[in-house]
């Protein structure tokens, strides 16, 4: 097992991960959105629900691992070996959520009547980019995470109650 994690240490990711640590935030921000874009149609079709059922779930768990990491409470473990990366990963989560929402809430309301909200998703999406060198700050990880937790209940639960 420690061989493969040294594998996975000396890949052609981590590398470009190294080589672009500039943009690397902006490609997985961008990486998100694409994702959502190309994939994405219907909030009540099953492929939508599993997509975004899991971006949430990933998002939940990367930042419990994120905040137990950043505690100490991973040192000597695998996982430590990968804190590096959960930052990157909230921040995907972060950007395909709020792309998949602003995709979702353009197509399904009329803006006039949620301009605010929207705005609030758009800002969001942009600010997303900049994110990365506050992530370590938990109120606005839980800030973003709240506002995204709302909005996926938002239209997570008129889908599962058929209303």
């Amino acid at each position: 097992m420690h061989n493969t994690i040294a594998k996975f240490k000396d890949s052609k990711f981590q590398n470009f991960i190294v080589r672009h640590k500039k943009y690397t935030p902006l490609l997985f921000f961008i990486g998100g959105f694409i994702f959502d874009t190309l994939t994405l149609g219907r909030i009540d079709r099953t492929y939508d629900l599993v997509v975004l059922c899991l971006h949430m779930s990933s998002l939940t768990i990367t930042l419990y691992l994120y905040n137990l990491a950043d505690d100490g409470k991973w040192v000597d473990t695998m996982l430590n070996k990968f804190q590096e990366y959960f930052p990157l990963a909230i921040q995907f989560f972060f950007g395909a959520l709020s792309s998949a929402y602003v995709i979702y809430f353009s197509r399904s309301v009329s803006l006039t009547k949620t301009v605010s909200f929207f705005i609030i998703l758009i800002m969001l999406l942009v600010a997303n980019e900049f994110l990365k060198k506050r992530i370590s700050n938990k109120y606005l990880q839980f800030s973003v995470y709240f506002f995204l937790s709302f909005t996926f209940f938002t239209f997570i639960i008129p889908v599962f109650i058929k209303q």
